[in-house]
């Protein structure tokens, strides 16, 4: 059920995508920034669960691709910056990181309560009342650059050199929020360490929701990865894992600039699928044997999606994987990324017998319900603060 907040706050209805406001007498508003909108991930499904139990707060936002994004953000108030549309962009919307941080810190939405839905841009804006920031990550690009940019090209190059003074302008917004949340209970222990403040943890939901669909062309049993296809993602050791298990096939479903470079390692009992629709994604989760998760994700949604069509995961022990899979009830862990741990821990998963009840309702617990609750909640408190009542 759609959370709303009544007489407090700034209500929408849509007509043919186009949102209509309605202010309420006192003309609050809530509004919503994201980093952007160039792919398809956790991080912008949630995005659009946090708008709709907002009444459909308008999403700032500094790159909206919808060609590479979900569909259904059509449907929302989606407002870009001015450098979005460059062909440059539009082609790569990671050739916008240098104008992102000055983008966000001009944003000044005029707002009661801004939620700044961030991987590490997002959380810079300037809003007139609270700032809530709902932390998928501190951002990687500082933190993890290697790994997350890649060493080599231009980009990283860039953000190496502006490394210095882009740490200053993070840690500045950050601390001007009024409020911190995070995904995870890893991401809240990182917080803590980079930033010193304390960050209430709220678990995004499941929101895969489909009727499956097929999709022809792969083998009748197979593991399953779902990821964008990056190196920091580790596929490549699975791919590698899969050379001991001839026997098994491996679907991977995503797309990426680390794309070429699996295809060209990868043996062949591992397949490749991207542009699929939701349905035919939980079509493969309810086909898999199990899902493979070997990256180390700040919350680790992909487990959950897998659980609600009755299948576990063999998962990389740590980070948000912590928070969502449990080791023999839900899945399998591996320590470490070699070979012999990821074909090990794979056998082990196949080789025992899973409840399908019970992963199903392990599932209950990350609920849109829940989840939307409590931000209904943390907003009304903002909304009294902003208010000065």
């Amino acid at each position: 059920m759609q959370a709303k907040l009544l007489t407090d706050t700034t209500m929408h209805t849509y007509h043919h995508g186009t949102m209509k406001r309605r202010r309420d007498a006192d003309g609050s508003r809530i509004v919503l920034t994201h980093d952007h909108l160039a792919q398809r991930g956790g991080a912008e499904r949630v995005v659009q669960t946090i708008s709709e139990a907002l009444g459909g707060a308008p999403i700032h936002t500094a790159v909206y691709a919808p060609d590479r994004t979900y569909e259904s953000l059509a449907a929302h108030d989606v407002r870009e910056m001015w450098f979005s549309k460059l062909p440059i962009i539009r082609s790569n919307h990671r050739w916008a990181f240098p104008l992102m941080a000055p983008g966000f810190s001009a944003l000044r939405p005029h707002a009661d309560v801004t939620i700044a839905s961030s991987v590490g841009w997002s959380h810079g804006v300037h809003p007139s009342g609270r700032k809530v920031i709902y932390w998928h990550a501190p951002p990687r690009w500082l933190y993890q650059q290697a790994e997350y940019l890649g060493p080599k090209g231009l980009v990283p190059r860039v953000v190496s050199l502006a490394a210095p003074a882009l740490r200053r302008w993070d840690r500045a917004s950050a601390r001007r929020a009024d409020r911190h949340l995070a995904v995870s209970t890893d991401v809240a222990n990182r917080l803590r360490r980079i930033y010193g403040v304390e960050a209430e943890v709220l678990h995004p939901p499941m929101s895969l929701h489909a009727e499956p669909e097929p999709i022809s062309g792969l083998p009748d049993e197979f593991l399953l990865i779902v990821s964008r296809l990056m190196s920091y993602k580790n596929i490549q050791h699975v791919a590698h894992a899969m050379r001991r298990l001839p026997e098994h096939n491996l679907v991977v479903v995503g797309s990426g600039p680390y794309k070429q470079h699996l295809q060209a390692i990868a043996p062949a009992n591992v397949h490749f699928v991207e542009g699929i629709s939701d349905g035919q994604l939980v079509g493969l989760y309810r086909r898999c044997q199990a899902l493979v998760a070997a990256a180390f994700e700040d919350f680790g949604l992909t487990p959950l999606e897998a659980a609600s069509q009755g299948r576990p995961v063999v998962a990389l022990r740590g980070g948000g994987f912590l928070d969502t899979v449990e080791n023999g009830r839900t899945g399998v862990f591996f320590e470490t990324l070699t070979t012999d741990a990821i074909a090990s821990s794979i056998e082990k998963c196949l080789a025992m017998t899973w409840d399908e009840g019970l992963l199903r309702a392990h599932v209950e617990r990350f609920s849109k319900e829940r989840f939307t609750k409590r931000l209904v909640e943390i907003v009304k408190e903002e909304e009294t603060f902003a208010r000065g009542s």
